[in-house]
């Protein structure tokens, strides 16, 4: 019996008649599964069907007893319909898996393909074990495996629009070609052109609190400016405390750890305080002045704890909203149950806060990765 049996149309009939049968029986089974499961036995032959259900028909361990007795039971009378035309080898097959069941209705282990099929190995990934894991849980042992994927950050980068245009297959007619075409063809029009806008990269810039309240989140925080700066796109990374320290410079180069490291060294005001309203005024000054912020994404990373004048802070976050294109605020604290922005710095700079995230796990920073896209 060949692996890629044909299925006829009554063959295909009694296997949804086998679906419908666990969906009696309480199995919930989407019409997408159902085919699946046909897909499968096309494949896999009428022979291995049982195995093909388990894996498209099951999608958790409770209801593997239920499968078992209605497959026993389905499969006994449809042996016995002598117009189901189906070859000896697979009748026998069957039969023998339906006698391989015990008193419980469970397969016995001894049970087997009747033919060679390439078995898939399913491993257990550490990275989707640690993908919600908040980073200050993690130990430095999972923090190095995770160190790898968060080099994705700097992937993803904003785009903007620009005045000119180019040949897309939709988007804004273009009368001119579409009339030039149609005369080619005796004036009849026999395809629309279209332009859209072009699009270029928009720059992202990123400030990153190393303040003493957010020490557990420090070093994968880096590891995100260091992917940034890295990256495709224009990035351009600032660290917040006492003082503002831009990163750009001293986190290009190959190696990320030589790169943490000299960021490390550059920044003296690491678990210290905070005041972001005075790190704004100076990011608006030197570097706004210089057009950095106009027309940007601006990353702010920070729990919101503020040292500083709550007033100072309202009126920097409005000059840089005046001139950013799109602020995205990050908080690890987001995630906690009982989380209110209650702090002075906190509810005070969500006035001009566009889009508000935790990122405090792998999960959450690739929702800062899509806002960061969308914007």
């Amino acid at each position: 019996m060949s692996v890629a049996e044909t299925l006829s149309p009554l063959s295909e009939n009694v296997l949804v008649r086998f679906a419908d049968s666990l969906r009696q029986a309480g199995i919930p089974i989407s019409t997408a599964s159902v085919i699946d499961f046909c897909r499968g036995v096309k494949v896999a032959g009428i022979a291995n069907c049982y195995w093909v259900g388990r894996a498209t028909l099951v999608n958790k361990p409770e209801p593997t007893q239920t499968y078992d007795q209605i497959f026993s039971n389905f499969w006994q009378e449809v042996l016995t319909e002598s117009e189901l035309g189906l070859p000896q080898e697979t009748s026998q097959a069957l039969t023998e898996i339906i006698l391989g069941f015990d008193s419980e209705n469970t397969l016995g282990a001894e049970s087997e393909f009747v033919t060679d099929i390439p078995v898939l190995a399913v491993r257990w990934s550490a990275i989707e074990t640690l993908r919600f894991r908040d980073f200050r849980d993690l130990e430095p042992a999972e923090m190095d495996l995770i160190a790898d994927y968060i080099q994705d950050f700097g992937q993803i980068k904003a785009q903007r629009k620009t005045l000119r245009s180019k040949v897309a297959k939709t988007g804004r007619l273009d009368m001119r070609s579409t009339i030039r075409s149609a005369l080619r063809n005796s004036g009849e029009v026999r395809e629309w052109k279209y332009r859209a806008l072009r699009k270029k990269p928009r720059r992202v810039v990123i400030l990153c609190d190393v303040s003493g309240s957010m020490l557990p989140y420090t070093d994968p925080l880096l590891r995100v400016l260091y992917a940034g700066v890295a990256g495709v796109g224009q990035v351009e990374a600032f660290t917040l405390g006492t003082r503002l320290t831009r990163l750009t410079k001293t986190l290009i180069g190959s190696d990320p750890s030589a790169a943490l490291r000299r960021a490390t060294q550059k920044v003296e005001d690491i678990s210290g305080g905070t005041r972001l309203g005075d790190c704004l005024r100076t990011f608006n000054q030197k570097w706004g002045r210089q057009g950095m912020a106009r027309g940007a994404v601006v990353v702010v990373i920070s729990d919101g704890w503020d040292r500083g004048d709550p007033d100072v802070l309202h009126r920097e976050m409005a000059r840089l909203s005046r001139s950013a294109h799109h602020i995205v605020w990050v908080n690890p604290l987001l995630a906690t149950e009982d989380f209110a922005p209650t702090a002075g710095g906190m509810a005070t700079a969500l006035l001009f806060v566009d889009d508000f995230l935790a990122g405090n796990s792998l999960a959450a920073l690739d929702e800062v990765v899509a806002a960061i896209g969308k914007s």
